[in-house]
Formats: C-alpha cells, structure tokens, sequence
C-alpha cells in the first residue's frame, strides 16, 4: 500500500525570463503551427469545463489556416488518450496531426488514423505493466489507472501521496514483476499524476514526427505548456511560452510567461505573438 502524506503540487508564480519589453513578437504569419497542452492550458485539468468561447476561437483560426489565409494552424501535443484527443480537435476543428499520450501516439484526422509513432519499439513491457496496475487498482484502490490509453500508463492516487513517493511505489511494483524489463520504461511527472512510458519517449519525440510528417518547420512552431512533461517539445518549438500556472523548470525555459493562468492565458498569449488582435 501507499503510505499516506500530501498530495504533490508546484505553487505556479509568475517568472519571466527575458522580461516584457524584450520578449520577440513574430508577425503571425511567420508561425505557422500552435501547439497546445490540453490539462493546464486549454482548461483547468480533469473534469474542469472548457471555455467554449476559446475553443471556437481556435476553430477560426484553423478554418482561416485551411483558406491560405495569415493563420497558423492549432493542434494538440497532450498526455491525454487517442479518443479524447479525437473529441478536442473536433472541437478546434484541427486537421494537423496530434500528438496523444505523451509522444507515444500520433493521431491524424485527415484519413482518421491511430498509430504509436514511429520507432516506438517493443510494446510488451507496457502491456505487462498495465496488467500490474490494473490488478493493484482492482485489489487494493490505492491508485486509480487513466483508461484509453494504448502506448503508456497514467497512474493518479487515490490516497495523499506525493507523486514522488508513488513513482517509487510503481517502480517497486514493476521491478517485482518485470525484473529486468523494467528498465525499458520511465517515469515522469503530469500536475496530477504519475506517467509512464517507453524509454526514449516524449512529448518532444512526438513533435518532431509531426514536423517531418507536415513539413512545418520546429522553427515556425509557437509551443504552449504548463508542466514538467511539456519541457521536452517547448525545448524544440523557437517560439514557446506558458500561463501563469505553469511550473517553475517550464517558467524558467519558455520565452513568454503570461500573467493570465490556463485558458485566459493561452489568449494573452496568442495576442502577444500577433495572432489575434489585442
């Protein structure tokens, strides 16, 4: 069992690296792809409302992409599962590939195609680690497993733990079962849960298939994101930046820090890079 303390969470406080009046603005039509964080950035998190009114915004901006005119297209690059990335773009009316559970996944609407991404390699240690926790979740409700989810694990508590503590609890369990095997997956930290996945595997990996796939450019990337397993594709997009409840490693990386958090934030943003209108 888990031993009980307090739930892991990073206070958001607002940093800027390079300060207001230095940050770059790039004419819009020089960006040619937004890519967003759902959990953080698009709404609050788990069972938090989305703002419709930012959502239909984002399917003006693809619907204007799609005519050639001066709009980047929006797309997903999320932890979420494929089935909710399917409704979310639905949503923006995105027609980019996205990217789903961390990197692992890559979702395209146009021929609606699923697939782990390229190079992903050998599946089995996760299937057998969804096994483990599946049965743990069942016997002893102190971790609950995300459902959906393909190509990696993501394990919430059910208990006050710290996320830290749970990894080490995951990790005991998959060594126990796995032995050696264990060693072809990681750990990394969401705002609220614990992720694992194939070594090698992030969302930055994800990224780059989409750029070799679309041939946009990383260069004519805007990234948006708010945590810790977002640091990997910001480091790729040349234009990057967060709301204000981002975490401090994401605060000190990204090139613009929004004063607003979450959605409000993704706004301001989107205004500071001349993608809309102040």
């Amino acid at each position: 069992m888990i031993a009980a303390g307090h739930i892991y969470k990073t206070r958001p406080t607002l940093y800027n690296r390079a300060g207001m009046n230095s940050i770059p603005q790039p004419e819009h039509s020089a960006i040619r792809l937004v890519v967003l964080d759902v959990d953080g950035v698009l709404s609050k998190g788990e069972t938090a409302p989305f703002d419709h009114a930012v959502l239909a915004t984002l399917c003006d901006l693809n619907r204007s992409a799609r005519l050639g005119h001066e709009a980047p297209h929006v797309t997903l690059c999320t932890g979420r599962p494929s089935a909710y990335v399917d409704a979310v773009m639905q949503a923006i009316d995105g027609s980019m590939p996205a990217v789903f559970e961390g990197g692992a996944g890559i979702y395209e609407p146009e021929g609606y195609r699923f697939y782990p991404v390229p190079g992903l390699g050998d599946l089995n240690s996760i299937r057998t680690a969804h096994e483990v926790f599946r049965r743990q979740e069942e016997t002893t409700g102190d971790i609950m497993v995300q459902p959906g989810k393909d190509y990696t694990i993501s394990l919430f508590p059910t208990v006050a733990v710290r996320l830290p503590e749970l990894a080490e609890y995951a990790r005991t369990l998959l060594a126990n079962h796995l032995g050696e095997a264990a060693g072809a997956l990681e750990f990394s930290y969401s705002a609220s849960c614990l992720n694992i996945q194939p070594a090698g595997c992030d969302k930055g990996t994800g990224l780059r298939y989409i750029s070799s796939r679309t041939g946009i450019s990383l260069n004519s990337m805007l990234g948006v994101g708010d945590s810790e397993v977002d640091l990997p594709f910001l480091a790729l997009t040349t234009h990057s930046a967060a709301p204000a409840n981002s975490t401090a490693d994401v605060r000190e990386l990204v090139e613009y820090v929004s004063p607003h958090p979450e959605a409000a934030g993704l706004l301001d943003i989107l205004r500071r890079y001349g993608i809309l209108p102040e």
